[in-house]
């Protein structure tokens, strides 16, 4: 479910967008809902007080004109646990058994003044009402309310990129401040600058929304247990379907249950998963059944359950061969083959390859494009690669990952046009291709040694030592544990071209110096940047995007470059 915000104001012109509160650590419970096992007649659980609560910016819809006064911060998570004992019912309106997430009970928006009474009748005499009583309550006055305090708004810095955008070719000025440091410490430790345009910036505000809600295998398998595995408490089969499955003497599969959408109760449009999900946890809790949270927060959580974590909790039975060849009719390439079970075991829930339905791709997606699948065409479903969707889409963001990036960030132009055949074999035998690569050390030649000496910056500091067999082996090892990259790396060179990346690297072999194509002199040569630069992007670049603390893979100059001791 892609759900965002417990409130359905678009449609009443109101628009909600949440916004981090600056300065504070997310460490939300992992759990979005009561355990089976638990105590059916515990109340919903009050968040910790590690959980962020994030305030709403409350505007007025462009109909009504501009805001004459700061937007409202509505902190809903505190109001929810504040008015527990009260519930939804006190600010939402009711109709029949269900609660309906529209904010105020009464408003009016025959003009601007009515829609701003209306809010003003909900909240202020609210408030004043709960200070007669002497309870906790919120603001009655107006500059309480439309509040422009610094905290509640998170500043966003943009470049402005000119029009004769001139790039700058040596890397190593990617980031001034790695070595304009007082005293040194982590480049990653000093504030990001575009390297490009960092002398313009633009501020604006930044509103960001809250996390979407991963809903992964477990909690598909806490609902499982809950509700005594009936899918038709969740999941919608029309009539005509049922009776068609009827006639086949068919009993419903998982596919079956995700491919019709009841009217009205849709399980992905915002507004109406609400309804569903939150009455229901409102119902079970009523009941003193086992229910879920009705809190946002506990819902829309920062922290991703790991797969390992997941790998305990069984999937959702699928109906489909563990391992399949992807094919469509009238295509130029041989046919993929699959790992269903094995892609399952390092996903958190069938959303991440599917959407929508768990139909195959080719369903909606063709050849040419139709409008079934918004005329994105099956190449595209497949290779796109900024979706998270497709095959190659999905690989770069493995690839993105801090064990990965080290050498993937390195790589320029993506895929090429070489690699089509590891995936595209037509051969399901080429599933058990796992290529384990070998220790390093068989790779090198005979006159090279374990650890060598970068000395171009002599004149100011000690030679760099490089551990050329550690790092090799390192990355060798982190490839072998990965299942992924022991299906691409064939070659048992490839960890090697993560450095040596451009001709071909041959075992045993001395490939060519980095100076045949980097020059020493301070002014690139056309797109290809200095020694100095090609240096300090391989090593500095990698350290980066591996993350790892400074003593294993300094960023900061020093960390590499001993200053030479002056006489």
């Amino acid at each position: 479910m892609k759900s965002r915000n417990v409130f359905s104001l678009l449609a009443s012109g109101i628009v909600c967008c949440a916004a981090l509160c600056s300065g504070q650590d997310v460490s939300p419970s992992p759990e979005a809902s009561v355990a089976p096992g638990d105590n059916p007649s515990t109340a919903v659980p009050v968040p910790t007080n590690t959980t962020v609560e994030r305030p709403m910016f409350v505007s007025i819809s462009p109909l009504f004109g501009p805001l004459t006064r700061a937007p409202v911060l509505f902190w809903h998570d505190k109001h929810a646990v504040a008015m527990r004992a009260e519930g939804c019912e006190t600010c939402h309106p009711k109709k029949g058994s269900q609660i309906e997430f529209t904010f105020p009970k009464i408003r009016s928006e025959s003009s601007r003044k009515a829609l701003m009474v209306s809010y003003h009748e909900a909240c202020i005499t609210c408030h004043a009402r709960r200070l007669d009583a002497k309870k906790a309550a919120g603001p009655v006055t107006c500059g309480e309310c439309h509040s422009d305090k610094k905290a509640a708004r998170v500043k966003e810095y943009l470049p402005i990129v000119p029009a004769d955008d001139g790039k700058l070719l040596d890397p190593y000025h990617q980031k001034c401040t790695a070595c304009h440091l007082q005293p040194a410490k982590p480049a990653k430790n000093t504030p990001e600058l575009d390297w490009k345009t960092f002398h313009v910036v633009a501020r604006q505000r930044l509103e960001q929304e809250m996390p979407e809600i991963v809903y992964d295998y477990s909690i598909h398998d806490k609902h499982l247990q809950a509700l005594a595995k009936k899918c038709e408490l969740c999941h919608y089969i029309s009539p005509a379907f049922a009776a068609k499955l009827k006639t086949e003497e068919k009993t419903p599969t998982s596919q079956d249950w995700l491919i019709e959408e009841e009217p009205g109760r849709s399980l992905k449009k915002k507004e109406e998963v609400h309804l569903r999900c939150i009455n229901c946890h409102l119902e079970r809790t009523a009941e003193k059944k086992t229910h879920g949270p009705v809190d946002c927060r506990d819902c829309h959580v920062d922290r991703l359950r790991p797969v390992e974590e997941l790998a305990k909790i069984t999937p959702p039975d699928y109906d489909k061969k563990e391992r399949i060849l992807i094919n469509a009719e009238k295509a130029s390439l041989p046919s993929v083959p699959f790992d269903h079970k094995s892609h399952i075991a390092a996903s958190r829930s069938c959303d991440d390859c599917h959407h929508d339905t768990l139909e195959a791709c080719v369903k909606c997606h063709t050849l040419k494009g139709a409008r079934e699948g918004k005329f994105i065409t099956l190449a595209e479903a497949y290779h796109k690669t900024g979706s998270k969707w497709s095959c190659v889409g999905c690989h770069a963001l493995e690839q993105a990952k801090p064990d990965c990036a080290g050498c993937h960030s390195l790589r320029q132009g993506g895929l090429a046009a070489t690699d089509c055949d590891a995936c595209h074999s037509g051969k399901l035998e080429s599933l058990d291709r796992i290529s384990k690569l070998p220790d390093p050390a068989t790779l090198f030649p005979t006159n090279l040694t374990d650890e060598f000496s970068i000395a171009i910056l002599e004149k100011e500091y000690e030679p760099t030592k490089v551990k050329h067999k550690v790092i090799a082996q390192k990355l060798t090892e982190i490839s072998n544990k990965s299942k992924l990259a022991s299906f691409f790396h064939m070659e048992e060179t490839t960890i090697c071209s993560g450095c040596h990346h451009l001709g071909s690297v041959e075992k045993q072999k001395n490939g060519p110096a980095c100076n045949a194509c980097h020059t020493t002199q301070n002014i690139p040569s056309g797109n290809t940047p200095t020694l100095l630069g090609a240096y300090h992007q391989a090593c500095l670049g990698c350290h980066q995007k591996m993350g790892h603390p400074e003593k294993q893979m300094p960023q900061a100059c020093t960390g590499c470059h001993k200053e030479k001791k002056r006489s």
